[in-house]
């Protein structure tokens, strides 16, 4: 299956991506070092892991684009497992970005009433 032109640039959109939110996370461990120190700043720490899960569901999104769920490159691995990779990238994987989200949204709605203990 030949892919066009919009499928390429979705690819490419989709690889920008991936490099920023990973650029995103390499900032983002170098505060979770801070929040080890400092009680204020507890609520990056399920941010982070919030930040690396979606740098996770970047790369499986492009794989989904450029279709390697379906060619010989993952032939090695049982389908089931491939079927999970699709199935995660659409279902499991978001319910826990939105999990660690919430409970950095959570923690620093304590932190600012000043709940910190």
């Amino acid at each position: 299956m030949a892919l066009m032109l919009y499928d390429w640039v979705y690819g490419i959109s989709q690889i920008a991506a991936v490099v920023l939110s990973c650029i995103a996370g390499i900032i983002a461990l170098s505060i979770f070092k801070d929040a080890r120190k400092q009680e204020l700043l507890r609520a990056w720490k399920p941010m982070v892991a919030a930040l690396v899960l979606f740098a996770v569901e970047e790369l499986l999104g492009l794989f989904r684009t450029f279709d390697v769920y379906g060619t010989a490159a993952l032939s090695w691995l049982p389908s089931g497992l491939v079927k999970f990779l699709t199935v995660s990238a659409t279902h499991i994987v978001p319910f826990f970005i939105l999990l660690f989200l919430i409970a950095a949204l959570i923690t620093q709605i304590n932190i600012k009433r000043g709940w910190v203990a």
